[in-house]
C-alpha cells in the first residue's frame, strides 16, 4: 500500500519519450501493488495537479501526453509543494509509504529555491526521489540531497525495487 505522487516537468527542455516510458512503467508496476494510489502534478512555470491520489491511476501517461508544452522557467519547487499538499489532503492513513517522485531537467536554475522545497518534503515525513531527465545531475542538488538519479540511465526495475523496499 503506497501513496505515490508523480511530479513531472512539461517544458521544451524535457524529452517527452523518456518521460512517457517512465510513466507507463510506473503505472504498470504500481498497479500490481495492492491498494496503492497515485497522483500526478505537472509543472513548468506553474504547478497543476492533474490527478489527485486515487486507486484508478491508469490514465496518468495519457493525461501527461495530452498537456501541451508549458512556457516559462520550470519551477520544480512549486510541484513539490503541491505534492505535499496532495498527500496531506488525501491521507487516509492506510498507506505504509508516502513517496514523491520528481522528474525534472534542471536545464535552467529555478527561480524558486529547490532546497527549501526538498526540506519541506522530508520534514513532512515523505520520501522523495529526484529523477533528472537530462544528461547530468545538477551539482547544487546532489550536494544537499542523496536520492538524485539520471532518468535515462537508471534501471526502472532497480529504482522501483529501491523505493518499495526502502524503510
Amino acid at each position: 500500500m503506497y501513496d505515490i505522487v508523480l511530479v513531472v516537468e512539461k517544458s521544451r527542455y524535457i524529452r517527452q519519450d523518456i518521460v512517457a516510458s517512465f510513466l507507463n512503467y510506473t503505472v504498470d508496476k504500481l498497479s500490481k501493488q495492492a491498494f496503492s494510489r497515485a497522483g500526478l502534478i505537472v509543472f513548468s512555470r506553474y504547478a497543476v495537479p492533474l490527478l489527485d491520489l486515487e486507486y484508478n491511476f491508469s490514465k496518468i501517461p495519457k493525461l501527461y501526453s495530452s498537456i501541451p508544452i508549458i512556457q516559462g522557467t520550470p519551477e520544480p519547487s512549486l510541484g513539490l509543494y503541491e505534492a505535499v499538499d496532495m498527500i496531506m489532503e488525501f491521507d487516509d492513513e492506510l498507506a505504509e509509504k508516502k513517496v514523491i517522485i520528481l522528474v525534472a531537467t534542471f536545464a535552467t536554475v529555478p527561480r524558486k529555491p529547490i532546497v527549501e522545497a526538498i526540506d519541506y518534503v522530508i520534514n513532512s515525513g515523505i520520501e522523495l526521489y529526484v529523477l533528472v531527465a537530462s544528461s547530468r545531475k545538477p551539482k547544487y542538488l546532489t550536494e544537499v540531497f542523496p536520492h538524485v538519479y539520471l532518468l535515462k540511465s537508471i534501471s526502472y526495475d532497480k529504482l522501483f525495487e529501491y523505493i518499495v523496499k526502502r524503510k
